[in-house]
């Protein structure tokens, strides 16, 4: 009876254990992206390049960025962009019908979270003066609802965004 009883709690203490556990920012940033890798050298022509996403999800975005609103897909990103940098500055931007933000691994391990681009647009932006070349990790965050998802695309580009 003793043997039973301890098994009991030792499978209820897993089981409480389990949601517990936290996002995995620095796991997710390396995972294979939802929506895949794009392959983008300074000068790129096809300027702006636009990649289809579905963002949103149920990891607030402040899990990976103190302060960034919204909610996001915490196991992986919704692309990668791997830039090879030139001596111009990166903009990434999003657009979507509904209030957006952007939550951004950079190579060298840092992060940073954009949201709304302009006063007035709900649409983040955010522009790297002195881009490094490497591994860019992108999620679009839903804003308004957690378990939202959000169609929209997220844009690369080396030409300002008009707004």
């Amino acid at each position: 009876m003793k043997s039973t009883l301890r098994n009991v709690c030792v499978g209820g203490c897993l089981m409480l254990c389990v949601p517990a556990l936290a996002a995995d920012p620095e796991g997710a940033r390396l995972a294979v992206p939802h929506f895949g890798t794009v392959q983008l050298s300074s000068g790129f022509v096809q300027d702006p390049y636009p990649v289809g996403v579905i963002g949103g999800g149920a990891t607030p975005a402040a899990d990976f960025v103190a302060g960034c609103p919204g909610f996001l897909a915490g196991d992986r990103p919704d692309m990668v962009l791997d830039f090879q940098a030139g001596d111009r500055a990166l903009h990434l931007y999003a657009v979507a019908a509904t209030d957006t933000a952007l939550v951004v691994s950079f190579p060298d391990g840092s992060w940073r979270c954009a949201d709304d681009g302009a006063p007035g647009d709900r649409n983040p932006a955010l522009t790297i003066d002195a881009p490094a070349s490497g591994r860019y990790a992108i999620w679009l965050a839903g804003v308004e609802r957690r378990d939202l998802p959000v169609p929209g695309a997220v844009i690369v580009s080396e030409v300002e965004p008009y707004r």
